[in-house]
């Protein structure tokens, strides 16, 4: 699909700017005027309404061909847009036209995917005409940036702040692999060819140990840089019991010397729908985490829970450990946040493990209390 450009209609500038763009997008498609109108009613209409509710509209058009003909795509995000259905004409606007309903985050969201046909080819439409549908679009897109910038200014600096050092951590990752990498192969290198009852093979196993600690933490601030967009594999079901008893045994070597760990499994397979390496990630970030709390606890226990719903799988891990400060539960998911000791963590797990669960359409939930433990809820659907 080629991409023309999207909008998010916040306010009523946006609202009217966004009627204008349609109107201008819809004459150089040469859709009719009629069709012009009514489309543009239509976006205007599901915009009124989200402001009406106190809520954003996200709209986005795009060109897509078949053997036989081109299309404009069009794809309307916003909550409550199904009810709309039975009052908007669309079926006199759009050739074809779907809904799905999504969760994101604490919203219940509906997506229009629709069609329009075109009476041009897609070589009509040149880069001539792709540039000035781009520019207008653009124009919006600078309008929001202000709009953002004049009612959320914290957050509009806290988000650049973050995308210039998601950056800066890309290249300095990349940087630091290849040199760990070559340690770490020396490392092992030696190891292979020293006796086993060589004084030596013990430093060398502890510099194998934290050459490994250095790769995966770069691994992360790759995974981190690189956001949600970045794929982990493909989408399979999963048993979550088995999923969990693998990442236990990858932890044994922990959990076997240090601490307590009760498992409530169900007695039956329950399959989840999950990008695998995703979610085992989020489980072993977990688990670590809950690890890591019970330094220096007189009680050292972990309990991990699953249970579902209809609807739902939940997941829970809960510790002894010495628990957040109530203030600090909301920090947790941001970026190079800790409070583990100097050393110990880079502050990018729970962000990692936010946006794996999210991806998931899921949620995780902290609940905490310092010097009595930490429990953390994972939910993710079961369709």
């Amino acid at each position: 699909m080629i991409e023309l450009g999207e909008m998010v209609i916040r306010d009523e500038e946006h609202l009217c700017q966004s009627r204008e763009i349609v109107l201008s997008m819809a004459s150089d498609l040469t859709l009719g005027d009629a069709k012009a109108t009514q489309l543009a009613t239509v976006i205007s209409e599901i915009g009124t309404r989200s402001l009406i509710e106190r809520n954003s509209c996200q709209c986005q058009f795009g060109l897509q061909s078949t053997s036989t003909q081109t299309v404009l795509a069009v794809e309307v995000t916003c909550e409550g847009l199904e009810d709309l259905a039975s009052s908007l004409p669309f079926h006199k606007i759009f050739d074809a036209s779907t809904f799905v309903n999504k969760h994101d985050g604490n919203e219940d969201l509906s997506v229009l995917s629709a069609q329009v046909h075109l009476s041009q080819s897609q070589q009509t439409f040149d880069e001539r005409f792709l540039s000035r549908q781009r520019k207008r679009f653009a124009k919006l897109q600078a309008s929001e940036v202000h709009f953002e910038l004049k009612n959320n200014p914290e957050a509009f600096i806290q988000r650049e702040r973050l995308s210039g050092l998601g950056t800066f951590v890309a290249g300095m990752a990349h940087e630091l692999n290849n040199p760990m990498m070559g340690i770490l192969n020396y490392v092992q290198y030696c190891l292979k060819h020293t006796d086993q009852e060589d004084k030596r093979v013990k430093p060398l196993k502890s510099a194998e140990r934290e050459a490994l600690r250095c790769v995966g933490l770069v691994e992360d601030l790759l995974r981190y840089s690189r956001g949600s967009k970045e794929s982990e594999g493909s989408t399979e079901n999963v048993d979550v019991s088995a999923l969990i008893q693998r990442v236990v045994n990858l932890l044994d070597f922990r959990i076997k010397n240090e601490l307590e760990l009760l498992m409530e499994l169900p007695s039956t397979p329950l399959l989840v729908p999950m990008k695998v390496n995703s979610v085992e990630q989020v489980l072993v970030n977990l688990l670590t985490n809950a690890m890591d709390s019970l330094d220096q606890r007189p009680k050292k226990q972990i309990v991990i829970r699953v249970s579902s719903t209809k609807d739902s799988c939940i997941i829970e891990v809960e510790d002894s450990g010495c628990g957040i400060k109530a203030e600090q539960i909301k920090q947790i998911y941001t970026p190079f946040f800790t409070t583990k000791k100097p050393g110990q963590g880079t502050g990018l797990g729970m962000s990692i493990c936010l946006r794996i669960i999210e991806e998931h359409q899921g949620k995780i939930e902290v609940t905490s209390e310092l010097n009595q433990g930490t429990k953390v809820q994972v939910v993710l659907p079961l369709k």
